[in-house]
């Protein structure tokens, strides 16, 4: 529920108000509208593309065939129904945004959910995203349900299970403009267009060199780019290319007063780890902290103190954001010979991103460890003669973890378009890779780890009664041998052939009936290895699969204009139809076939109706159902829900055998309003309803511990001595073994085909320009979407409960509004976001979460016609988010204070630019 908002049920009694009130006022002008001539499409339209629009950076104006429409198939034509969101050059420099990714997520329609830079975990397969990327995540139902193309090309996706697309490398400065789609698009795309389309198209060809660097910082964080495009037309053809250098710092926990695991400050319960340095006996159910300022020598019962823990905070020690780099890469070449064009898109990416402790597990290696008595340190305050004791141990004083992620990523792709009479014929094909590689560093070498307890000598045995903070407490040789290493490493490679032909069939009275046919040739192929040296005396692969995959694919489209400029009617100004089919056969799980419909009405030339309906599907990657692709078994403190403490569990994750791939049935209805008599208003509205089912999923420990009746295959209370020992046997078991007797839940976190979600909600947008003779031009606007159902279901056939508005779920409002100004060389925008407030259920009673609201502003001066030659074609500009510092709402989220799917870290971001044109 919003808090500190209307609630739910008057926001949509608003909507609904709204819908009616707009399409009054548009029928109330009919007459008016007949006769003025039909409006131009806005640039953020939600109804559909321009399939005229022209070049930003000042080019010759494409014809309407060469320019690329995302969510249809047939050149020159707008999608018919679908609502399209476009991000124009000039609107994404006035975001005052770094990367591709933050100005995607600008949207309320992008969730941040699942893979992100900032945490791991396993909310929509996030733990997978083992370098640290940044996906996009339309209307919250996951990374892999969003389709991201370049130019209208898949390109291949990122992370260790090639999972999602960070865009981050679309740099901005190479971009002509952003077209999303929020609706399912599997008849026109294939797979993974459940929730939509993310289309980012290539600026064209043009004269000129345009330098741009940007400098921005925060409180303990700051980052830097250095862009530069390019481009040099000649007759008939062109170029264009662009670079950027992007580094970042890391933001680390000691930053933020609400990086931290002690929640007592916030209403919850101190979680900070018990396995700290100094550490902490165990015996005979009792505890004892070792004492610190004290080297471990010497030591004697009277030294320790019945029932006292050692604890250590693992947020203030880890970072949560990452060190990054980036160099990024795209171009493109055109030429045209007659009727035949020629072009080469393609794109280079690498980037390498350094983090201390890891965001997808804790800082340093700890281990509940196993002191013989023969070890010279050895001391039992609660049994003296005891032949060993357990000593609750962190090595963060004795070696760091920390981790280097490296992604690599290229795209080249060729295309050839002829003009055959009055049709268009298209083909191409594209060619890339994604090299994806984590080295974590300090991790417990487990193999060596017993020797060194055992060791009776005191100069080279493992000292586990010393106070870390204050002495070296171990020999570096014994260290070396206990400090171990993991290599995560994959690649993805893609191969598509796409060939098509659109073009009229006949004339109807409203206009051309256009169909669009072709066929498409996808092959790919994931190779993963896992290597590490934590269990065994040298370098072992621990697993290494190969996985390969070929889609054959056949499509179709037809539009159907039945009412045109010709035939208009009162009321019936333009009445499209449109069908489009694509049946795809899956070398590895079989075939789908997926149709969409879609129909626009203009009952009056200012006033647009729309609708789809559709099918769309998630085919499985190629690593979800590889049982050798990330298996992992664990040892880790989980908090149960139930309880509120933390429980000794082991978990399993990495694929699973035989599943299947996802379905969905997508639904939108909506209108456009552009008012003739009210110029520079723009108005939308789509209702659109999802239902999801045979979703494949990760399932948290959370969603597992708190519907544990529908999913009790996945989850054992009390696991028996010989269930544990079974687990510890297998070659995936990662850690140190303990006292089996330790583990009170065992947690299958492998992917399921679990269940479904049922989601429908309302976009709204609204937009009005004013132009003036003396004080430039004003606008103001709000973009929102309004989420009114969103239930899932956590296992087939069972019942859909409600999760909208509950924490790892999307919230059920978001709105960015704006006010901007220009005049001259000047121009100014103020951006206001608005997260509604929701519930934080993984704590019993439900924690109610407040609302949120942030504050972003950009200031911009142009110069041009200046005496001063050399200044012509500068831009200066100063952008803020945050600026009034608003720190995330608390949240109880295990052992963190805030949630970070709904709320940044990084507080207030001021930055500076400076750009020049040639």
């Amino acid at each position: 529920m919003a808090k500190g908002f209307l609630n739910r049920s008057q926001l949509l009694h608003g909507a609904a108000a709204l819908t009616i009130a707009t399409t009054v006022t548009a029928w109330s002008g009919v007459a008016l509208a007949q006769e003025a001539a039909p409006p131009s499409v806005a640039a953020r339209s939600t109804g559909g593309a321009q399939a005229d629009a022209q070049s930003s950076d000042g080019t010759a104006d494409a014809t309407a065939s060469d320019i690329i429409v995302t969510g249809t198939s047939i050149r020159g034509v707008a999608p018919v129904g679908a609502p399209v969101r476009a991000l124009g050059l000039e609107e994404i420099k006035a975001q005052g945004l770094g990367t591709s990714s933050e100005i995607i997520r600008s949207l309320p329609q992008v969730v941040n959910l699942g893979a992100d830079e900032g945490r791991g975990g396993t909310v929509q397969n996030a733990a997978a995203n083992v370098t640290q990327g940044t996906g996009v995540n339309l209307r919250g139902l996951g990374t892999e349900s969003t389709l991201v193309l370049l130019g209208g090309r898949r390109v291949p996706p990122n992370g260790f299970q090639a999972q999602f697309t960070d865009v981050s490398p679309f740099i901005p400065i190479a971009l002509e403009r952003v077209e999303v789609v929020a609706d399912g698009a599997s008849a026109i795309y294939g797979a993974d267009a459940v929730a939509g389309v993310v289309n980012f198209i290539l600026r064209r060809p043009f004269d000129g060199l345009e330098v741009s660097g940007r400098y921005g910082l925060a409180k303990g964080f700051d980052q830097w780019q250095a862009s530069g495009v390019a481009g040099r037309t000649w007759s008939g053809g062109g170029v264009m290319v662009a670079y950027e250098h992007y580094e970042r710092g890391q933001l680390d926990g000691s930053e933020r007063s609400f990086f931290t695991s002690d929640l007592r400050s916030i209403g919850g319960t101190d979680q900070r780890s018990l396995f700290a340095n100094p550490g902490t006996i165990v015996s005979g159910g009792a505890t004892y902290a070792v004492p610190g300022n004290q080297n471990g020598r010497g030591l004697t019962a009277a030294n320790f103190v019945l029932g006292t823990t050692n604890r250590r905070d693992n947020d203030i020690q880890r970072d949560f954001l990452p060190r990054q780099k980036r160099d990024s890469v795209l171009g493109r070449i055109e030429q045209r010979f007659g009727a035949v064009q020629f072009g080469v898109d393609g794109y280079f990416t690498n980037r390498v991103a350094r983090f201390q402790g890891s965001s997808v597990g804790n800082v340093g290696t700890s281990a509940a460890l196993a002191v013989p008595r023969a070890n010279p340190f050895f001391v039992n305050p609660a049994n003296p003669a005891a032949t060993s004791v357990t000593v609750n141990y962190s090595f963060e004083n004795d070696f760091k973890t920390y981790s280097i992620g490296t992604e690599r990523s290229w795209m080249v792709s060729p295309s050839v378009k002829a003009d055959v009479g009055s049709w268009t014929l298209d083909a191409y094909a594209s060619f890339g890779s994604n090299f994806s590689q984590r080295n974590t560093y300090g991790i417990l070498r487990t193999v060596n780890l017993a020797a060194a307890l055992a060791d009776t000598n005191p100069a080279t045995a493992f000292n586990a009664f010393c106070d870390g903070r204050a002495f070296v407490c171990n020999n570096p040789t014994t260290l070396a041998a206990l400090n171990g290493t993991t290599l995560f490493h994959s690649v993805f490679k893609l191969w598509d052939y796409q060939a098509k032909a659109s073009g009229p069939l006949f004339d109807l009275p409203g206009g051309s009936v256009k169909l669009a046919v072709g066929g498409e040739y996808t092959a790919s192929t994931l190779f993963q290895i896992d290597t590490r040296n934590t269990t065994t005396a040298d370098f072992v692969v621990r697993n290494q699969s190969t996985r390969h995959r070929n889609v054959k694919a056949g499509f179709a489209e037809l539009f159907v204009p039945l009412v045109g400029a010709a035939n208009s009617l009162p009321f019936v100004q333009r009445l499209d139809l449109t069908a489009a089919i694509r049946t795809e056969d899956y070398s590895d799980f079989g075939r789908t076939t997926n149709p969409k419909f879609g129909i626009r009405w203009d009952p009056a030339r200012d006033l647009t109706l729309r609708a789809s309906y559709g099918t769309s599907f998630r085919a499985p990657t190629l690593a979800d159902g590889d049982p050798l692709s990330g298996p992992t078994i664990s040892i880790s403190n989980v908090v149960d829900p139930t309880t509120r403490l933390q429980v000794r569990t082991i978990t399993q994750l990495g694929g699973r055998p035989g599943i299947s791939a996802e379905t969905a049935k997508t639904f939108t209805i909506g209108f456009d309003l552009h008012p003739v008599a009210v110029p520079g208003l723009n108005l939308s509205a789509t209702y659109y309803s999802i239902d999801y089912t045979n979703r494949i999923e990760t399932p948290s420990s959370d969603t597992i511990l708190l519907n544990s009746a529908t999913l009790a295959s996945l989850l054992i209370r009390n696991p028996t001595v010989a269930q544990v020992q079974a687990l510890y046997a297998s070659p995936y078991f990662a850690g140190a073994q303990e006292d089996p007797t330790n583990i009170k839940l065992y947690v299958d976190l492998r992917k399921s085909n679990v269940g479904g979600v049922k989601q429908s909600g309302l976009d709204i947008s609204g937009h009005y320009s004013l132009e003036t003779d003396s004080a430039g031009t004003f606008g103001i606007g709000a973009d929102v979407t309004l989420i009114d159902n969103y239930t899932r279901s956590a296992a087939p056939g069972a019942t859909y409960i409600d999760q909208l508005g509950n924490i790892n779920y999307p919230v059920d409002l978001r709105v960015r509004g704006t006010a901007s100004w220009k005049s001259g060389g000047f121009s100014g925008n103020v951006f206001a976001n608005y997260l509604a407030g929701y519930s934080n259920n993984l704590v019993s009673p439900k924690q109610p979460v407040s609302s949120f609201t942030t504050i972003d502003a950009t200031l911009t001066y142009a110069i041009d016609g200046t005496s001063h030659a050399w200044l012509n074609g500068t831009t200066l500009s100063v952008s803020g988010q945050n600026l009034f510092d608003r720190a995330p709402p608390p949240v109880l989220n295990g052992t963190l204070g805030f949630d970070s799917q709904n709320a940044s870290a990084i507080g207030r971001m001021v930055a500076f630019q400076l750009s020049r044109k040639f």
